[in-house]
């Protein structure tokens, strides 16, 4: 790791600044370690037993490492290689057989050895510091000897596996700032249900971010079987308010939550079952890719006094061009079988969102004291909306829009393997279209002053899927 790290870090960074600060991710001083940079670097001695304590996962748990990571040692790394770095840990991965492929490569469930070799979504920190971790704690000197070769003679290596043509993707989480309320999901079993397969930043005044997902696909057919798994084993979630989710303690019964959960979604169902499965993926999409926790999904807003248009509010606090900003993002989603209905259907509630922003806030502030929340989110989300003061600016709105649509390819004629590639080609071609027709409907409508988040899934039949799904979550039979 540390000869990985050199390659990839910023000007003036020596070993010693890397040993440091690897050290200080587990609260120790490297000076007092009894090594020196150029053995632990080469190889030549094995983690010392005061760090492989520290770094044990029962002594310093996944938040504090994470967090520690980010201050000490993001700040060597050059951000153009933090891919690099990524795909590297891939290829050292595969190489070593002395890892069982389900062996834990980190902190627990998600960080399996076949999963990080597989998976194509990560979070920058997170996994640096769970691979980070597994090396201090389980591998010996002698164990890395031929990667510490392979890396420390070819000076090129991250560069090499930078260019090699396999796309990963971090996600945007890794570039937020501190939350003020926590995310209400974080879910390692996403990668089963859901793959990122293309995304794009437009160049618009201000970011517009597109990506695209799809399920799983066996026998030429979108599978949403772990898509569906996934939704029901986080209803409560979706469903529940967030003082439910922070206090279920405080409940008359917590072991009812996820049946007063499925009860609830059932009510909704039936009276706005063409739109319940598209505000679910919303939701899904904003907490565990964008990281953005929800303030209250749009279950919870049709509770509420006042009429909102919005299919969810979440927050975020982001860095833009080395300034703090804070937004509360509104939600539009829509799955119907056309792709350009789909994108006019969003862009719509957009606009009527938009024409009544003030409305929507004035049913955020009163939702605030209500019992949706607790205490100490109350305060935190009140805190979010009062002006910064070192800058004196409001939070900004954004929108994020989900998409499912009906993909328009013939499997006829080709094996399954074809089917996947002719799969990532359409939606490839999907996405083309579509940003072109979103960067025209932001400029036409106006909305250039605003950032944007869209999330597309394609479906076999989205008319008639997103009814199947939600009859199979709700055990309907309407």
């Amino acid at each position: 790791m540390i000869n990985l790290i050199f390659q990839a870090k910023v000007s003036g960074t020596t070993v010693e600044k890397i040993c440091d600060a690897i050290f200080s991710v587990y609260g120790l001083n490297f000076q007092d370690c009894g090594s020196t940079k150029d053995h632990l670097k080469n190889g030549h001695d094995d983690a010392t037993r005061d760090l492989k304590n520290a770094a044990n996962p029962i002594n310093t748990p996944l938040k504090v490492t994470k967090a520690n990571f980010i201050k000490y040692i993001c700040p060597l790394i050059r951000p153009e290689y933090q891919e690099a770095l990524i795909k590297s840990i891939q290829e050292i991965l595969r190489a070593d057989e002395t890892i069982d492929d389900e062996a834990i490569v980190g902190y627990g469930k998600g960080y399996e050895k076949r999963s990080l070799i597989n998976k194509n979504t990560f979070c920058f920190s997170e996994t640096m510091v769970s691979v980070l971790t597994y090396a201090i704690v389980n591998k010996r000197s002698t164990d890395c000897q031929d990667a510490v070769k392979l890396i420390s003679k070819n000076k090129n290596f991250l560069n090499e596996v930078k260019n090699n043509g396999r796309k990963i993707y971090l996600e945007e989480k890794a570039l937020l700032l501190g939350l003020p309320i926590k995310a209400t999901l974080h879910d390692p079993d996403f990668d089963k249900a859901f793959i990122k397969r293309h995304e794009e930043v437009l160049d618009t005044t201000n970011p517009t971010r597109v990506s695209v997902f799809t399920v799983g696909m066996g026998n030429k057919q979108f599978k949403f079987k772990n898509a569906t798994e996934f939704i029901m084993d986080n209803l409560s979630s979706y469903v529940m308010s967030r003082e439910v989710l922070n206090h279920p303690e405080k409940q008359k019964n917590p072991a009812r939550l996820g049946i007063d959960a499925l009860r609830k979604l059932t009510k909704e169902a039936n009276l706005r079952k063409d739109e319940a499965l598209g505000d679910i993926f919303l939701y899904i999409f904003l907490e565990q890719v964008l990281g953005a926790p929800k303030i209250m999904s749009k279950l919870e807003l049709n509770s509420v006094p006042g009429e909102s248009h919005t299919d969810g509010m979440h927050l975020m606090q982001l860095k833009k061009e080395g300034l703090p900003f804070k937004q509360i993002i509104f939600g539009a989603a829509k799955i119907v079988n056309s792709l350009n209905d789909a994108i006019n259907s969003v862009f719509d509630k957009v606009v009527r969102i938009e024409n009544q922003s003030d409305d929507e806030l004035q049913i955020l502030d009163y939702s605030i004291g209500s019992r949706l929340f607790s205490q100490e989110d109350s305060e935190a989300i009140r805190e979010f909306l009062i002006p910064q003061k070192q800058t004196g600016l409001e939070p900004e709105r954004a929108y994020a829009c989900f998409i499912g649509y009906t993909l328009q390819l013939d499997p006829s004629g080709m094996s399954n393997a074809q089917y996947i590639e002719k799969v990532v080609e359409q939606t490839k071609s999907d996405m083309n279209m579509a940003v072109k027709f979103i960067k025209e409907r932001i400029i036409k409508l106006d909305l250039s002053d605003y950032d944007f988040y869209f999330y597309f899934v394609p479906f076999n039949n989205a008319n008639d899927e997103r009814i199947s799904i939600i009859n199979e979550i709700t055990a309907s039979d309407n």
